[in-house]
């Protein structure tokens, strides 16, 4: 195993809405194929939005830099978000994303996992596709997951696949014993069905949009890869991060991140190396 690439690159940053912090570690891997992107939003009622976003690439960086750098403004170009509707807007935005980077020959064979949270005073909507993960924490220590995974072994993305006319393998749950994901940007060898929609593609980039009202005892949220979820649940990831936040003070918040990642360098669990993938990981504070 190579060494590894332990630089963190913190950020943190804040304004009326929330504080946040966030870390980006390479790790094992050959190259940091992760990308990440924090944007403040003005709406069209002249309040303040945020978006955050990570980017989980595979097979190069380039699909997760080409998603970093242009889905803001895909997002707030949308009719959807001129009109107020954030949750329909996201949906529309990974639908766009996808369908430019398909126009650069890389995207037949490389991809990225997403996950993006927007926020503003009243409201959080999530949309993820693939592994990355989104986990909100209310009133200091009760986990709400804002995403779920999307595994090609999973029922309903297996019955998907199998109706674009592509198979998992049996061994490795990967689709035509390749790729570990059933929905991203970008894989749009897996994507050729003519008779089917975006949406309906063996791999999707079609996201499972998730909406929450605010209600005064949100705490934070993480935003991770799934570098960070390889190694913690919902819940261990809510007390590790509570953990090293006391150990700071709470600040800065990147400094608990950086140590978080740290610390999940690669260890043996139940016969199975984890923590040797690319790491990214934010956590936003909300400021109620």
């Amino acid at each position: 195993m190579m060494k590894p690439v332990t630089e963190k690159n913190p950020e943190d940053n804040e304004n009326e809405l929330a504080r946040w912090g966030l870390c980006s570690m390479q790790g094992h891997r050959r190259s940091q194929e992760d990308a990440h992107l924090t944007v403040e939003v003005k709406q069209e009622d002249g309040n303040l939005g945020m978006l955050f976003c990570v980017f989980d690439g595979h097979g190069g960086n380039q699909v997760s830099k080409f998603a970093a750098k242009n889905f803001n403004d895909m997002y707030v170009g949308t009719k959807e978000f001129k009109e107020g509707q954030y949750g329909e807007a996201l949906k529309e935005a990974f639908n766009l994303i996808d369908a430019e980077v398909k126009k650069e020959e890389y995207s037949k064979d490389a991809g990225s996992t997403v996950c993006v949270v927007y926020m503003n005073k009243e409201k959080i909507w999530c949309a993820s596709a693939g592994d990355a993960r989104a986990v909100l924490c209310r009133d200091k220590n009760t986990v709400v997951a804002m995403s779920e995974d999307h595994k090609p072994q999973d029922e309903k993305e297996l019955e998907r696949i199998e109706e674009a006319d592509h198979w998992i393998c049996e061994w490795t749950n990967r689709v035509r014993g390749e790729l570990a994901v059933s929905r991203s940007f970008g894989d749009h060898k897996y994507k050729d069905n003519t008779s089917k929609t975006w949406d309906e593609q063996a791999v999707t980039a079609c996201p499972d949009v998730r909406e929450f009202t605010r209600e005064g005892n949100e705490s934070y949220f993480i935003l991770a890869c799934d570098g960070i979820w390889d190694c913690l649940d919902n819940q261990k990831a809510v007390d590790r991060v509570n953990e090293e936040e006391a150990k700071l003070g709470g600040e800065p918040i990147s400094m608990a991140i950086g140590n978080l990642l740290q610390s999940l360098l690669p260890k043996v669990m139940e016969g199975k190396v984890l923590g040797t993938d690319n790491m990214t990981c934010m956590v936003v504070h909300f400021k109620n």
